[in-house]
């Protein structure tokens, strides 16, 4: 079911709150928070670290479901590294696709390990065993953790399933491009993205290129797939919040390119700040290369 966006990220429906506990449970509430030595011997400061290391540091893959497209399936992902991490891995050199870097993270439920860390579901276990629990870290996992996903209309499904106190929580996003199938890139569509994650800090975007698509990347020929300029818009009206730069991290088959060593590992970063708002990164020899193909 799609949530309004209008609804105050102050008063998020389905959040549990101390201030909703029945007037009937009150006393018992506060007994019972008195009597937890969690709550009771512990600072806030020291509790909000236990929870930051309870329910982040992960990458968690967000999948449509194969038998409904309205459900959403999350994955936790087995790299051991965040999408920064695997963008210096791009930069260094590394050229498999994303398929082959996350094989494991989508292999079928029998060949996974059954282990708590490799199961979403656990980390949210944490909240359902009390209240206050719930009342203090209901939203970090939303927070503390980077949300992958293998295409981007993934992305809008699955934030249409949040509350729009979690989806504003939200601060990393990564996401899968494929140089021929991306045609939303625009300014306006960047723009209603961020009214919807006002939080983002961080995004990755991966670019997978067929054949020669890189070229036509650079030099935003003409192609029915994404263009460096449309891309660059389209973060341009995502930063009017908290981002201020954005990884881009495009990966080709190299047999396709002239001068591929050239390109090899580059990674794009846009930055804000910059007068144009363009991708940066590209040095003047590649940007010379690319205007003669």
């Amino acid at each position: 079911m799609k949530r309004s966006w209008s609804e105050a990220i102050v008063d998020p429906g389905g959040l549990l709150h101390s201030a909703d506990v029945p007037a009937s449970r009150k006393k018992a509430y506060q007994k019972n928070k008195k009597r937890c030595l969690l709550f009771s011997k512990l600072p806030s400061e020291i509790r909000d670290v236990i929870w930051h290391y309870v329910f982040g540091g992960l990458t968690i893959h967000i999948l449509d479901d194969a038998l409904d497209r309205n459900t959403c399936v999350a994955k936790v992902c087995r790299l051991h590294v965040d999408p920064e991490r695997e963008v210096v891995r791009l930069r260094e050199g590394e050229q498999d696709p994303y398929h082959v870097r996350h094989f494991r993270c989508f292999e079928s439920p029998d060949q996974q390990s059954s282990d708590p860390p490799d199961q979403p579901q656990a980390l949210v276990s944490v909240l359902r065993v009390c209240r206050q629990i719930h009342d203090e870290a209901a939203l970090l996992p939303f927070v503390a953790n980077f949300f992958s996903f293998a295409r981007f209309t993934s992305l809008s499904r699955f934030l249409d399933r949040l509350l729009p106190a979690q989806a504003h929580a939200i601060q990393r996003l990564a996401w899968l491009e494929h140089s021929n199938w991306s045609s939303h890139w625009n300014h306006a569509a960047g723009t209603a993205l961020l009214r919807r994650v006002p939080s983002l800090l961080q995004v990755v975007v991966f670019v997978e290129f067929r054949q020669a698509s890189v070229e036509l990347f650079l030099r935003n020929g003409h192609t029915r797939g994404v263009r460096a300029a449309d891309l660059s818009e389209f973060l341009r009206g995502l930063a009017g919040g908290s981002l201020a730069k954005a990884n881009v991290a495009p990966l080709y088959p190299s047999s396709g390119l002239k001068s591929r060593d050239q390109f090899k590992g580059r990674v794009w970063q846009w930055a804000v700040d910059e007068e144009r708002h363009m991708i940066s990164g590209v040095d003047a020899d590649a940007k010379r290369e690319a205007r003669r193909w």
